[in-house]
């Protein structure tokens, strides 16, 4: 099986992940009773810190912390924009960020948890999922406080989250760079144990690629997914081979809009079903992303996802990208194999801890 998973998934998604921008696979259809879903301003104890929910008004701080964050711990750590904080449908308009700021400082800190409850025919045993994570200005005396009340805030919207739910279990989890062992040995002392390890690969596209076959009978293309019945047919491929991540149209819509330039390629049989397929795009000019990378069991070691992964960096070689990313679970030995066979190379590892409410 040659698939790769972001955070959840990510199918990638850039605020579960202290490394990369991937994109939230999230899913939030049942709400939290209103009783149970804290959103006024809360006081911490012996701090002159007040926690509330995210209005655009505090993107701008929220860039400027990051900034300082990314300042003190560069490795495997990235800039998000405020933009997806203020977009992006999982957040829920600023209900599922909450933001610590204290009147002589601003924004000290800031956490954001993003719903992924499983799809209903998914396999028994497959959990909800609430990705989570927490950045406090390095500078801040109080951080340790800081960051503990936030992740009460998160724990407490996250419980009111999975009663509603109800039928499986739920998971609140992170994701972070293991360059951050303090960072992952406070989550550790709330409970959550690890369950899986990413790695982030990249690959320098001034490398040349190799001319590869297809199957009889497949065939590849850029794909606009330009209409609805288009995306609904990649969506439903998409969450047979990534269960425990579904995304839905509008967050799909989201994804691609946010790009600056990209195309889904993917491969379809003699019937124009869809059988593997690639996401190559880039937000800047010089680091490209190759992700969502998945081929439908029954095509698998024939050559198509080798196939398509070298489609996308041509793509975006030449469009002038120097670097191709992209992230695979470290257990997904034979994804983590193919990669190296066309180039790509290790560059991040990030620790994913969980714990079950």
């Amino acid at each position: 099986m040659v698939t790769t998973t972001t955070s959840p998934p990510t199918n990638s998604q850039y605020l579960i992940s202290n490394t990369s921008i991937t994109m939230i696979l999230s899913k939030s259809r049942t709400q939290p009773t209103p009783e149970a879903n804290p959103c006024s301003k809360k006081g911490i104890p012996k701090m002159d810190v007040e926690i509330g929910t995210y209005t655009p008004e505090l993107g701008p701080e929220i860039e400027t912390l990051q900034k300082k964050y990314i300042a003190a711990h560069p490795r495997g750590t990235k800039f998000v924009s405020k933009e997806l904080y203020d977009r992006h449908p999982a957040l829920e308009q600023g209900k599922n960020v909450f933001c610590a700021s204290a009147p002589d400082r601003g924004l000290v800190g800031y956490g954001a948890l993003i719903p992924t409850p499983a799809e209903p025919d998914s396999p028994r045993g497959t959990p909800n999922t609430i990705w989570i994570h927490i950045r406090v200005d390095p500078e801040a005396s109080d951080f340790k406080a800081i960051r503990q009340a936030i992740y009460d805030r998160i724990l407490e919207k996250s419980l009111a989250y999975s009663r509603a739910w109800q039928g499986r279990a739920t998971r609140l989890a992170i994701s972070y760079p293991d360059s951050l062992p303090e960072e992952i040995a406070f989550f550790a002392s709330q409970g959550l144990e690890r369950f899986e390890a990413l790695l982030q690969m990249t690959r320098d596209l001034s490398r040349p690629t190799q001319a590869l076959a297809l199957p009889a009978g497949i065939v590849v293309r850029h794909w606009s997914m330009e209409t609805e019945p288009e995306k609904m047919a990649y969506l439903a491929v998409e969450a047979a081979i990534f269960p425990h991540s579904p995304r839905t149209m509008e967050e799909l819509e989201f994804y691609m809009q946010s790009w600056q330039g990209g195309t889904p390629i993917a491969a379809f049989d003699a019937q124009g079903n869809v059988v593997g397929s690639l996401m190559a795009y880039w937000y800047g000019r010089r680091n490209g992303v190759t992700e969502d990378i998945f081929v439908v069991p029954q095509w698998r070691r024939r050559g198509i996802a080798r196939y398509l992964i070298t489609a996308g960096i041509s793509y975006l070689a030449a469009h002038g990208i120097e670097t191709a990313w992209l992230e695979v679970r470290e257990s997904n030995e034979p994804a983590v194999n193919l990669y190296r066979s066309l180039g790509y190379e290790i560059a991040n590892r990030e620790v994913q801890l969980g714990i079950v409410l």
